[in-house]
């Protein structure tokens, strides 16, 4: 079999090209899982670790769990596809204001309404102080009233989905055993989802996301599907159209109020 690859930056230039190599039909990937799990020949790159071992998984990865817009709409996608729900963090990472995603984890976006303009009005809630924890592990980060930030957000995410605790996994450990950079390990991601889950993510085009598509996460997928023959599933979570619209990193507005009331218990 010849496998059609374009190079890389034909993917980057041409945003449908991008989509339609990456990603693949909501529906058609449920199918494709079913039938490359009961495909006997098919074997993954690596060995598939114990919290994905029997299958069926809808994975999403984020530097910490918290129950943004952008989540929601995963567990949303994963219950109408009847997957499991496996949100993978990596608690080591580190912080980095630079970040949009992770700038989000320390002055949390609460989403109030749409103007008479029709613009997002989207309030914000400062909770860390950004200048003594910027390039630190995001497990060392405090919140202003001393709880580590890790904990601060599962906390606000298990109030959202209190059954969820046991599909949360911190994967800083597994990832590392693969080398210390994204480069290194991002093969491994990218294999958990040939045959036992698929990815619920969006890979992004714009100038702050291109360097980690471009130079991570697109050889990556070209080295996985050339070893296998297979694309990794991935389906896009969130429309193309409006993927890294700051809606998806910010919260229901009465979640401020919660946040505030920990801040002043404390």
């Amino acid at each position: 079999m010849t496998l059609k690859i374009p190079d890389i930056e034909t993917l980057i230039s041409n945003h449908k090209a991008f989509d339609d190599f990456v990603y693949t039909p909501v529906r058609e990937a449920v199918i494709e899982l079913h039938r490359r799990w009961e495909d006997k020949t098919i074997i993954t790159p690596i060995e598939i670790p114990s919290f994905i071992k029997d299958g069926f998984k809808a994975i999403h990865y984020m530097s910490l769990v918290t129950p943004n817009y952008g989540i929601r709409r995963y567990i949303c996608v994963a219950d109408a596809l009847d997957l499991q729900p496996l949100i993978l963090e990596q608690k080591d990472d580190k912080f980095t204001s630079n970040n949009d995603w992770k700038h989000a984890l320390g002055q949390l976006p609460f989403y109030k309404n749409i103007n008479g303009g029709g613009n997002q009005i989207i309030e914000h809630l400062n909770i860390i102080d950004f200048p003594k924890y910027d390039g630190r592990p995001l497990s060392e980060v405090l919140t202003f009233w001393k709880q580590p930030l890790t904990d601060f957000h599962q906390e606000l995410f298990l109030k959202t989905y209190p059954g969820l605790q046991e599909n949360i996994h911190d994967v800083s450990d597994w990832v590392h055993s693969f080398g210390s950079t994204p480069r290194e390990y991002y093969p491994a991601f990218l294999s958990l989802i040939i045959k036992h889950g698929i990815q619920l993510e969006n890979f992004m085009l714009g100038r702050k996301e291109l360097w980690f598509t471009k130079e991570v996460f697109l050889p990556a997928f070209i080295e996985i599907y050339k070893k296998t023959g297979l694309k990794p599933l991935i389906v896009a979570l969130e429309p193309t159209e409006i993927e890294g619209d700051k809606f998806w990193l910010s919260h229901p507005i009465n979640d401020k109020h919660w946040v505030i009331k920990k801040m002043i218990q404390y």
